[in-house]
């Protein structure tokens, strides 16, 4: 079993940092989002602009911390769920619903979730994207053993009875805090990313999730899970594939443009047809 110690070898600073979410992310999501009306007569809203933060030398890797979107993942890219505060309750995103049957968790994707070159959204995206997240430090590996693709629109976490040293009880709050996580667990398309999960990998992560907590066989998976992370977050994609409301359209050191996605399952609760985003860590803005 691989859990949160068993990859204390990261660094927590690493972590910390995806696991930001910009405020102005939030802000304006909610501002563009979904149900928020047009004004009247009109199909949709003037262009929306606000300052967000990225590095100067940026990537197009998802998994990278120098990730071009890491403030605003959720304008391009959606994970599975996304927990609302102060409520605490699970908004679906690329997930449609989810339940518990025994010691399962179901997802079940939007019917019409597609990448923006119009190919759909599939299990086989998620399932890869989850793989590569366990090197990345993302937690699903606390409460579930495996994940599995039955069909291309529903996914299966086989969940553990217990998790950590000392053992405790997983509880079905804790699975979906483990699995859902937050923006950063965005799903990534399989055709780019795929290419990343060889056999020995593969085999490799089916090791450290049956592995006993702290065993030899745990340590061994996490130390080449460490290593191997840095060969995801090395990997260069030549652009981002969106499957959310809005498709990244061109960036500087100043300034990042969005533009609004058709192929987006909820593209008409969507009004805004472009966002302009403005680098707070530069100096050369000007109104």
């Amino acid at each position: 079993m691989m859990n949160r110690r068993d990859l204390s070898h990261r660094s927590k600073g690493k972590w910390k940092e995806r696991q930001r979410i910009g405020l102005a992310s939030l802000a304006a999501f909610s501002i563009i989002g979904l149900g928020i009306p047009a004004s009247a007569g009109a199909t949709s809203v003037p262009p929306f602009g606000f300052f967000s933060s990225w590095p100067s030398q940026w990537s197009y890797n998802s998994f990278a911390v120098n990730y071009a979107l890491l403030s605003n993942p959720m304008f391009v890219n959606l994970p599975l769920a996304f927990q609302l505060q102060p409520s605490g309750r699970w908004d679906s995103q690329l997930a449609k619903s989810w339940k518990f049957e025994g010691k399962k968790l179901v997802v079940t994707l939007q019917p019409n979730a597609k990448w923006q070159n119009g190919q759909r959204v599939t299990s086989t995206d998620v399932v890869d994207t989850y793989l590569l997240g366990l090197a990345a430090g993302w937690a699903w590996g606390n409460v579930a053993q495996s994940i599995a693709a039955p069909n291309s629109h529903q996914v299966v976490f086989n969940l553990r009875s217990s998790t950590g040293t000392p053992a405790v009880p997983v509880t079905k709050p804790m699975v979906l805090s483990d699995i859902f996580g937050n923006a950063r667990y965005m799903v990534v398309p399989s055709a780019t990313y795929g290419r990343l999960i060889t056999p020995k990998f593969r085999s490799e992560v089916r090791t450290g999730l049956t592995a006993k907590p702290n065993s030899s066989a745990a340590v061994k998976v996490a130390t080449y899970l460490g290593v191997y992370d840095k060969k995801i977050t090395a990997f260069d994609p030549a652009h981002i594939l969106a499957d959310g409301p809005y498709e990244f359209k061109s960036m500087t050191t100043n300034q990042m443009s969005l533009v609004k996605n058709p192929d987006f399952y909820d593209a008409g609760k969507i009004h805004v047809r472009d966002i302009t985003m403005w680098n707070a860590g530069t100096s050369t803005f000007a109104m």
